[in-house]
């Protein structure tokens, strides 16, 4: 009897990482939640903390990367790793967009959820 392998993903299935990026001004200036007043400050208040997050996925993800010994999940951890390093970096703009657009201090917004160990 031969081990299963670790990773699930089919074989006849391979991820890679897209690099999008996203044209945000003109929609971060108003109401872009259907122009709901409530719904867009709380999900553009909620986007404020996903850099801090996306970055603690991607260092626990990057620490346990040399431990894979499935070369398929591993690969497969290594295109995590890139895609929400491209995430992060889009949610960062957003933020950054948002703050400008809407004339608030984003690193006083984001004090709270910053990562303080770099």
């Amino acid at each position: 009897m031969t081990e299963p392998a670790l990773s699930t993903t089919p074989s006849d299935i391979s991820l890679e990482a897209r690099n999008r990026s996203f044209a945000l001004r003109e929609p971060l200036a108003g109401d872009w939640h259907g122009g709901r007043e409530f719904q867009t400050a709380f999900f553009n208040a909620l986007s404020l903390s996903f850099p801090t997050g996306e970055k603690f996925f991607v260092d626990s993800v990057k620490h346990y990367l040399p431990r894979i010994d499935d070369p398929k999940l591993q690969n497969e951890a290594a295109v995590f790793v890139q895609q929400e390093y491209i995430h992060r970096r889009e949610h960062q703009r957003y933020n950054e967009v948002l703050a400008e657009a809407r004339g608030f201090d984003l690193q006083k917004s984001t004090v709270r959820t910053r990562d303080k160990t770099g």
